[in-house]
C-alpha cells in the first residue's frame, strides 16, 4: 500500500458488502449460527438485536471456548449463551475513511 494510488482507496472499496456478511439474531439457536458462520468461510459472525443493532461479534474461538467450558447438548445453546465471550464493543469505522487511516487505527488497537 505504499504507492500514491492506494492512498485514495476508502474502506468501502475493500470491505465485504453488508449483505454478504454473516449475521444472526441474539436468540438464534447456536447450531444455526455455526452453520451460518461456516457457510461464509469467514470464521466470524455478527450478533444483532431485532432492530439490527450490533450487539457483538462471535468468532470460531469464542464458540470453541464456550463449548469446551459448558457441558450441555449443542441443541440447548442459543447465541446469547456465548455472547458473554464475544467482543461486545467492536471497533468500527466509517465507510468513507481512507484505508491507510483504517489500517493505522487497526495497528494502534492491535
Amino acid at each position: 500500500m505504499s504507492n500514491n494510488l492506494n492512498k485514495n482507496i476508502i474502506v468501502q472499496d475493500v470491505m465485504i458488502p453488508l449483505g454478504n456478511f454473516p449475521v444472526v439474531k441474539k436468540d438464534t439457536i447456536l447450531k444455526e449460527a455455526i452453520e451460518t458462520m461456516g457457510s461464509s468461510n469467514l470464521g466470524i459472525i455478527s450478533v444483532v438485536d431485532n432492530k439490527d443493532t450490533l450487539l457483538g461479534i462471535i468468532t470460531d474461538g469464542d464458540l470453541r471456548r464456550k463449548l469446551l467450558k459448558v457441558q450441555k447438548p449443542l441443541a440447548f445453546f442459543l447465541v446469547d449463551d456465548v455472547i458473554d465471550h464475544c467482543i461486545k464493543e467492536p471497533l468500527t469505522i466509517l465507510l468513507e475513511v481512507k484505508l491507510t487511516d483504517a489500517l493505522k487505527i487497526m495497528e494502534d488497537n492491535e
